[in-house]
């Protein structure tokens, strides 16, 4: 997110620092990561109002891609679903062949004191439906 922000209001958004960025106020939001927070709580609580839904982390997804092709096919009630594997990174900007997912899902090196403010900001609740659990 630091180096493909959402917000393009702000051009020089992109040369923002990690700290910086992390502090920084996008639109009706506190900084990226409260955005982060409601963001997944939104896809949650949707989740729970539409039949058939589920949620998929996407490193989860990239690791094991055949065990959510099978969910899927469970779900649809369909047989021989075909596999169309994810190999390339797709954001809301569309799909980037010349960045494969991943390294996109790498994390930085980042330095305690980074962490700590990350982890300030996060939704502990939504980092347990994710899944996720907090840097140290």
């Amino acid at each position: 997110m630091h180096k493909e922000p959402y917000y393009d209001h702000y051009p020089k958004i992109k040369d923002l620092s990690l700290e910086n960025f992390v502090q920084f106020s996008i639109e009706d939001y506190e900084n990226c990561i409260t955005m982060w927070n409601q963001k997944n709580d939104s896809y949650f609580r949707m989740s729970e109002e539409v039949p058939n839904s589920i949620i998929i982390n996407v490193e989860d997804f990239h690791a094991d891609q055949k065990k959510f092709h099978e969910r899927l096919a469970g779900l649809l009630s369909r047989q021989n679903m075909p596999l169309v594997k994810m190999n390339d990174y797709v954001n809301g900007r569309g799909w980037h062949e010349q960045k494969d997912i991943a390294s996109s899902l790498q994390v930085p090196a980042l330095e305690k004191s980074l962490i700590k403010m990350i982890n300030s900001f996060l939704s502990t609740e939504t980092m347990k439906k994710c899944n996720y659990t907090l840097l140290t």
